[in-house]
């Protein structure tokens, strides 16, 4: 045996096993013949010690979460959405002296929280964080994310965020981009900008539009397409379709046909987005996502270049998940 206290003081305690052990292990413990007197008439004492258990490691951390070291509430993730039902209810107990001894006496049994089946498919997240972690590594990137929705459900089957420590540039997951990185979408935006104007009767697939020499100015600033040469080069995609724009990922193409239907009044392409429901509050079960922000015209950040540059999905602030969202749609 080892004296657990290091004092000048003798101490009525003895270290039988100076590491932790497991639940299962105590258990047995307790099993032994003197010991499972219990602590009176075994002198065996147990130190609790809670700390949390991570089978796989660090995959879809910030979506699964984490609890307060102190209070064991829900501090991030699915462990702060439901909070309420994991922790269960605490049990009450009084404490008093009988024939000598201390006898513990239960007034209300603890009740244990409930358990949640989440929708991650834990082969398919282990892929997803070492692809992502490859190509961020590969192109020294700041930070990226991936997010695998099931098409037919919706449901999210792996969910990785990955951002590089200033300190010793690895890569950890410290943050769920995927709902609350409010981003400019890009190019992804230009399939919702055809969508509005389809719906609204003015084009169609097969509707053409010069996109000219791959530039176009709106309000005296230069819109180019990715192949663009210079002015009176052989860049853009001559007369094309409305589906050869969406195949060209053509910038002219798409911010020509916007402003063309919606350029007396940007405000009608604008609530055509919002009657997409891309500005609808979702419940997505993992709090601090943040709701697309695609601003009115009344807006004192509007400009002249709004409207065609909104088309091609600058201006607009939206979440990986929510670009998701669309085209899982």
């Amino acid at each position: 045996f080892k004296k657990a206290c290091k004092s000048n003081k003798a101490s009525y305690r003895h270290l039988i096993y100076g590491k932790r052990i497991s639940h299962i292990d105590l258990l047995k413990v307790k099993e032994f013949p003197i010991l499972k007197r219990g602590q009176i008439q075994g002198g065996f004492i147990a130190v609790p010690s809670i700390s949390r258990v991570r089978p796989f490691g660090t995959l879809a951390a910030r979506t699964i979460g984490d609890v307060y070291k102190v209070s064991q509430t829900g501090k991030n993730g699915l462990e702060l959405e439901y909070d309420s039902l994991l922790k269960g209810e605490y049990g009450i107990y009084v404490r008093r002296k009988k024939a000598g001894r201390n006898t513990d006496i239960i007034i209300k049994e603890p009740i244990n929280g409930y358990d949640i089946v989440s929708t991650i498919d834990i082969d398919l997240q282990e892929t997803a964080e070492r692809e992502l972690r490859y190509q961020l590594e590969r192109v020294e990137a700041k930070e990226g994310t991936v997010v695998l929705m099931e098409v037919k459900t919706g449901k999210v089957r792996a969910i990785s965020n990955l951002i590089r420590d200033k300190k010793d540039g690895k890569y950890y997951e410290s943050r769920n981009l995927a709902i609350n990185n409010h981003i400019e979408p890009g190019s992804t935006f230009k399939t919702l900008s055809f969508l509005v104007a389809m719906d609204d009767g003015h084009i169609t697939d097969s509707t053409k539009v010069d996109t000219e020499d791959g530039s176009c100015v709106f309000a005296n600033s230069l819109m180019k397409d990715h192949n663009f040469r210079g002015k009176g080069g052989s860049g853009g995609f001559g007369v094309a379709s409305v589906a050869t724009v969406m195949h060209q990922s053509s910038n002219v193409g798409v911010s020509k046909i916007i402003d063309k239907y919606y350029g007396e009044n940007p405000q009608v392409f604008i609530d055509g987005l919002k009657r997409c429901g891309i500005t609808d509050t979702f419940h997505l079960e993992i709090p601090g996502y943040r709701i697309p922000s695609i601003k009115n015209t009344d807006s004192k950040y509007w400009s002249k270049t709004s409207l065609p540059w909104m088309s091609i999905g600058y201006e607009v602030q939206i979440a990986p998940i929510y670009t998701l969202m669309i085209y899982n749609a």
